[in-house]
């Protein structure tokens, strides 16, 4: 890999005042260093000072991967302890960052190497430019990273030979599930079901817990009568033993069978036991917390969804509008997001007031959340001015539709299949207003 590029400018001018200009460039330094520029002397053959560079670049790339080698024991050790607390996947969000920051800082120090070996050979070499090629580290850590998470299932594979115990059984399991390889999670953790079971009975909490692990990969992988099978299970044994310091866990249960119910459309089975998990997490955790915060979500999703008890998707609605203004503030897309739900929900069961209070509420907001030529903010101004149509809220609905076909019109002409909805309404709202339609419209 070529992590060091040597150009030479101004050769044209040798015989005038002009000096020729060499440019060494390294990965992602800008920031740091900032421009720098070497100019030599023409007694100094450019073509020497370049080969000079690329000499050092070839030991440059030596070095390189002796100290790649001290970072990746570093993250080697950080990845396993990740994948054994089963927070692999989110933490990688910021391992990777630092893994390429880590391996910045290494190549930084060999450039200075270089860069001092290179003055010391050429006194006239006062000034180095350092050029950005970010990309070079960003590709050398993701492909490091894809070997570190080969490391560490390597690991636990030899820990799991060496004690054949159900907890390693578990971590490999959970390591491949945080890595998205749920086919190969199945495997360690049907091994630690059986020595769970073996060890401390069929109906034991800690049976429960690898169950859950098991449904929820069935889930990922769309088999909904295992998933169904191992989480009723799972949720059983909690229900005959009482989870007692294992609330949580009976939580994560009750969450996950409630979402495998909402897949397969029995939403009176979801929505008994995602209450079930809202409440414990609620108790234990707070309302503000992300996963009480998604269960509520769910929640109000699945009474939006049914027309005989949408009503009641009214008080969970309010509850999450409560907790994203708190943790977003007011003008935020968090919090247009739920007004509009929450507005759709008040015009179905017929609540025009509360509606058009909701309404009056967005369309600022959404203002001042999206910049004016945004296609989201075409797209919830068409929602909201369908919605102050059923609400026969005509200027109102006007403003909207207008707003909206202008956005769409400007980014993707009137003749996309996104604008011919929204133009369609407007025609017809001309019509019952008596407005003349604009000339570049179809009547």
């Amino acid at each position: 890999m070529q992590f060091l590029r040597c150009r030479v400018s101004g050769l044209g001018h040798m015989r005038s005042r002009t000096r020729p200009r060499l440019t060494l460039t390294a990965p992602g330094w800008r920031r740091r260093l900032g421009p720098r520029r070497l100019f030599c002397s023409p007694t100094i053959s450019p073509l020497t000072l370049c080969l000079s560079f690329y000499l050092c670049g070839i030991s440059f790339s030596l070095f390189f991967f002796f100290f790649l080698l001290q970072v990746y024991e570093q993250y080697s050790h950080e990845i396993i302890q990740a994948m054994e607390r089963g927070t692999l996947r989110g933490d990688l969000g910021w391992l990777l960052p630092c893994f390429s920051e880590d391996i910045t800082r290494v190549l930084e120090r060999e450039v200075r190497a270089i860069q001092a070996e290179v003055r010391a050979k050429h006194k006239e070499a006062a000034f180095v430019e350092i050029v950005p090629d970010s990309s070079q580290t960003a590709k050398l850590a993701l492909e490091n990273m894809k070997s570190l998470f080969r490391t560490a299932e390597y690991n636990q594979l030899t820990a799991l030979l060496q004690h054949g115990n159900h907890s390693e059984a578990y971590k490999l399991g959970c390591m491949y599930i945080d890595s998205g390889h749920y086919e190969k999670a199945i495997a360690p953790l049907s091994s630690c079901l059986q020595k769970r079971e073996q060890m401390y009975g069929k109906d034991h909490p800690e049976v429960a817990v690898v169950l859950d692990k098991i449904g929820r990969v069935y889930f990922q992988l769309g088999d909904m009568e295992r998933a169904v099978l191992f989480l009723s299970r799972a949720v059983t044994i909690f229900q005959q033993t009482g989870p007692g310091e294992k609330r949580l866990d009976y939580a994560d249960v009750c969450e996950s069978l409630g979402m495998v119910y909402r897949e397969i459309r029995q939403p009176t089975k979801a929505l008994r036991l995602l209450k079930i998990s809202f409440d414990v997490r609620k108790e234990l955790l707070g309302s503000v917390h992300s996963s009480t915060v998604r269960v509520l979500d769910s929640l109000a999703a699945i009474y939006s969804s049914l027309p005989v008890r949408r009503a009641e998707a009214v008080p969970f609605l309010q509850e999450l509008l409560e907790i994203r203004t708190l943790v977003f503030g007011e003008h935020t897309r968090e919090v247009c997001g739920v007004l509009l739900r929450l507005a759709s929900v008040y015009q179905k069961i017929g609540d025009a007031t509360h509606a058009l209070d909701t309404l009056q509420r967005l369309v600022p907001s959404l203002h001042r959340c999206y910049s004016s030529n945004s296609l989201t903010l075409a797209k919830h101004l068409s929602t909201a001015g369908t919605l102050y149509l059923e609400l026969r809220q005509w200027q109102s609905a006007l403003s909207c539709l207008r707003e909206c076909l202008d956005i769409r019109e400007k980014l993707l002409g009137l003749e996309h299949h996104d604008v011919v909805p929204t133009l369609n309404r407007l025609v017809a709202l001309h019509h019952k207003l008596g407005i003349p339609l604009p000339p570049h419209w179809p009547s």
